[in-house]
C-alpha cells in the first residue's frame, strides 16, 4: 500500500490517522505512545507484508541507541492493548517480524473526527465525603466506647462529645483538624 498524505487507515474497529498518529476506536481517541503509533503506521502502511525487526529499528529509533528487542516487544505489547479485541490484527512471524494482513486494512482519504464523548458525573468528590464521614462516625462511636470503659462505664455521649470537643488537642480525632497554639 501506499501512503498518500491526508489520509488514514480502517482495520477492524479502528482508524489510524497516518499525519497525527492518532488512533480512534468507533470514533473515539485511544490513547497510544509515540513508538507505538510510528511501528503501527510501518505495519499499516505495509499491510500484508512482512516487517523486519531491522525495519523496526531503522523506522522508528533511526540512529537512537536503544535496547532494540525490548523495546519492539514492548510497541507491539502497547498496539495490541490499544486494539483491543482487534489484537489479533498484528501477527507475529516467528524469527522473521510482523505483519498486519492486507485484508483488514482498508485506506481511508478523510479520517472522521472525533465522537464527542459527554462528561461522565465524578463521583470521587462525593465517595470521599461519604468515606470520611463514616470514618470519623466510626472513630467517634469506637472513642465513646473506649472512653466509656475508661470511666467505669459513667460516660454519656453528651459528657464524651463534649470533652471533645472543649480540649480538641486531647482528642484523638480533632487533633488532625483543629490547630491548637503551643503553650506559651
Amino acid at each position: 500500500m501506499l501512503w498518500m498524505p491526508g489520509t488514514g487507515f480502517r482495520f477492524g474497529h479502528h482508524v489510524l490517522d497516518v499525519e497525527t498518529g492518532a488512533l480512534r476506536r468507533d470514533g473515539v481517541v485511544v490513547p497510544l505512545q509515540t513508538q507505538p503509533a510510528r511501528l503501527l503506521i510501518l505495519l499499516v502502511e505495509r499491510a500484508g507484508a512482512i516487517v523486519t525487526r531491522e525495519e523496526i529499528r531503522a523506522h522508528v529509533w533511526g540512529d537512537t541507541v536503544v535496547a532494540y528487542d525490548q523495546s519492539i516487544n514492548y510497541c507491539i505489547r502497547h498496539i495490541r492493548i490499544a486494539l483491543a479485541e482487534d489484537a489479533a490484527l498484528v501477527q507475529t512471524i516467528p524469527r522473521r517480524g510482523y505483519r498486519i494482513p492486507a485484508s483488514a486494512v482498508q485506506p481511508v482519504s478523510a479520517v472522521p473526527a472525533p465522537v464527542a464523548r459527554g462528561r461522565r458525573p465524578r463521583w470521587g468528590g462525593q465517595v470521599r465525603a461519604h468515606v470520611a464521614a463514616m470514618a470519623v462516625t466510626a472513630a467517634l462511636v469506637s472513642g465513646f466506647a473506649l472512653g466509656s470503659l475508661n470511666h467505669g462505664g459513667r460516660l454519656t455521649v453528651r459528657q464524651f462529645v463534649s470533652s471533645h470537643l472543649s480540649h480538641p488537642d486531647r482528642c484523638p480525632y480533632l487533633r488532625f483538624f483543629v490547630r491548637t497554639p503551643p503553650n506559651s
